[in-house]
């Protein structure tokens, strides 16, 4: 507003002024004079105060010279100055000791921190680790730059259904916080209807004001409600274009009398919270991961039978949405491209081919169960011409056994090409023939084939041949008990410039608990988004890694936040560009 009147209020140095709704209002035998906005005031901002020569004294008598507070007052923010000690107890990673031959390491877990940066704010939001009768929460807590580090400058504790499932920062600075309830139905053999209180959507401004918080329903969108959120997998939640969208694990309804476990994909509206739509995602998905590629969200799932592999899929809607049938319902053909599900005339689809097969899957034969998938997720991300998608997995064929891990697990990587929906890359005879991934040599001399055999437990236990072409292997690990990669995670710093790190883990215990303090050290590499090395793979010490959460870009370099129990801390660390890793406690 342009600054008129005597009495004048600004926080840009009288730029501009705030509007008020009157003229002042004196009192206390006109000593006192009363002002009033007309809009709220900003939150954490200094305003002074200025009287030109224009005002008068009851006499007419005018200032000499206007007059101008010095310092100004400073509007309150409703960011709390709590400790991380009063506010919470945080999630600490050095209690991890899933081993490579872990059973329960197969699958993904739970997010706990997750680190979200923009151009304009920082924040990460932390899961309360709440003991027996202690209140459910979420912390979202704000980090500024601060002597040439950073610091937190305040928190807010958000509501919180027991388990956090998400969470995204828009263009605004408007933050979204995704909760659900803990709940395991594996052994509830009713089918179930859509509930309340099992998963919730909130929306933040920037100064924590709330502006909604929705009772997630798929009840008209979708036939099978939320059941079981993150079971046997886990959950990510992106913002693009006006919309959120999450991918995340839950069971099924009753099928022949089991309940399985799938995926799903919502996409919100962000401004109100409503679901825009909802996709079946890979039947038995352990892992989940999605990205926003300026267009569309991209979702990828490491699943054990339907597919059997790393799917990717590019979610979208032909015409208007009116209802999805679970998969088992519809019948719906997962590698089919156009994907209509439904009885009516519903021509949503969900695009979703496979970027690299897995071997075995067949339950009498393949090592300890068919659910063993000797792979770990670690993340898509955009590049220029693609999708990068860090992963590990095993370079031996062979499925037989009587472990978890059957070979040591190295690091791996496959470049999706951008057309990747398009039906020349995919073969409807065969699923696993893979075309949509880059092999051209010109691109990375070492792109190479890892041929294995696919037993595809959920179209009869057929067998397939995937070529699985355009593989990068980055390590060469071979002495299982001394060498696993475990947490592959993948981060974009620049243009064609990604962070890989990863812990190696030796696997002394060879039971399916596999619960052993076997972590050895995390090692960190600068590649270009074919898998190209631009600085070499680097032991950047024992700094662990979040299991369930993924390293973000941070002013240029890879960060992520762990949590200290001792110390009632959060820790921040990031590595730049040459490897070099700072540490800034919280």
């Amino acid at each position: 507003t342009n600054c008129a009147g005597t009495i004048r209020v600004s926080s840009d140095n009288f730029s501009s002024c705030v509007r008020m709704s009157s003229e002042p209002v004196s009192s206390n035998s006109n000593k006192t004079f009363t002002l009033d906005p007309y809009d709220n005031l900003t939150v954490s901002t200094t305003y002074k105060t200025r009287v030109t020569t224009g005002v008068k004294d009851t006499a007419g008598n005018t200032l000499s010279s206007q007059y101008e507070t010095s310092t100004g007052f400073t509007t309150l923010s409703n960011w709390s100055s709590s400790t991380i000690a009063r506010i919470g107890a945080v999630h600490d990673i050095d209690g991890d000791s899933l081993s490579p031959n872990s059973w329960m390491a197969n699958y993904g877990t739970n997010p706990e921190i997750i680190l979200q940066s923009t151009t304009d704010i920082i924040l990460v939001a932390w899961r309360h680790q709440a003991n027996t009768g202690d209140t459910e929460k979420i912390i979202v807590s704000k980090i500024v730059s601060a002597n040439n580090g950073y610091s937190i400058s305040g928190h807010v504790t958000v509501e919180s259904l027991g388990l956090l499932a998400g969470f995204s920062v828009d263009n605004s600075s408007n933050f979204y916080v995704l909760s659900a309830k803990s709940e395991n139905l594996s052994d509830n053999l009713s089918n179930i209807d859509h509930r309340s209180g099992i998963m919730t959507l909130q929306k933040f401004d920037s100064d924590t004001t709330r502006k909604y918080i929705v009772d997630v329903s798929l009840e008209g969108k979708y036939n099978t409600p939320i059941m079981s959120p993150m079971h046997a997998g886990t959950s990510r939640m992106v913002f693009g274009n006006g919309k959120l969208n999450v991918n995340f694990a839950g069971h099924t309804n009753i099928s022949g009398g089991v309940r399985h476990q799938h995926s799903k994909q919502i996409t919100f509206i962000a401004d109100n919270g409503s679901v825009d739509s909802v996709y079946t995602g890979p039947s038995h998905s352990f892992d989940q991961r999605v990205v926003f590629d300026g267009t569309d969200f991209i979702g990828v799932g490491l699943s054990d039978a339907g597919p059997r592999g790393i799917a990717v899929a590019k979610v979208g809607t032909v015409t208007t949405l009116s209802k999805l049938e679970p998969l088992s319902e519809s019948h719906c053909n997962f590698f089919s491209l156009t994907y209509p599900c439904g009885n009516g005339t519903t021509t949503s689809y969900r695009f979703n081919p496979v970027a690299y097969g897995i071997k075995g899957g067949n339950d009498g034969d393949t090592a300890m169960h068919y659910n063993m998938v000797f792979t770990r997720l670690g993340n898509i991300q955009v590049g220029t011409n693609g999708y990068p998608i860090l992963f590990a997995t095993e370079k031996s064929t062979g499925y037989t056994g009587s472990t978890v891990n059957l070979d040591a697990r190295n690091l791996a990587l496959v470049h999706v090409k951008n057309d990747f929906t398009s039906a020349d890359y995919h073969d409807w005879d065969n699923s696993y023939k893979i075309g949509m991934v880059d092999n051209d040599t010109s691109l990375n001399s070492n792109f190479t084939s890892h041929a294995v055999t696919v037993v595809n437990k959920d179209n009869s236990s057929l067998t397939y041949s995937a070529n699985n072409p355009g593989i990068v292997w980055f390590t060469n690990y071979s002495d299982k008990s001394l060498e696993n990669v475990e947490k592959p995670k993948l981060v974009k710093i620049s243009t064609n410039k990604f962070i890989a790190i990863w812990e190696k883990w030796k696997a002394t215990n060879t039971s399916i608990t596999g619960m052993s303090s076997d972590y050895v050290s995390t090692f960190a590499m600068l590649i270009d988004e074919y898998g190209n090395i631009l600085e070499a793979a680097k032991d950047i010490g024992q700094v662990r890694l979040q299991r369930g959460d993924d390293v973000v870009e941070l002013n240029g370099k890879a960060a992520w936040i762990r949590g200290d129990q001792e110390t009632s801390s959060l820790i921040l660390y990031t590595i730049s560009e040459s490897l070099g890793l700072t540490t800034y406690e919280l």
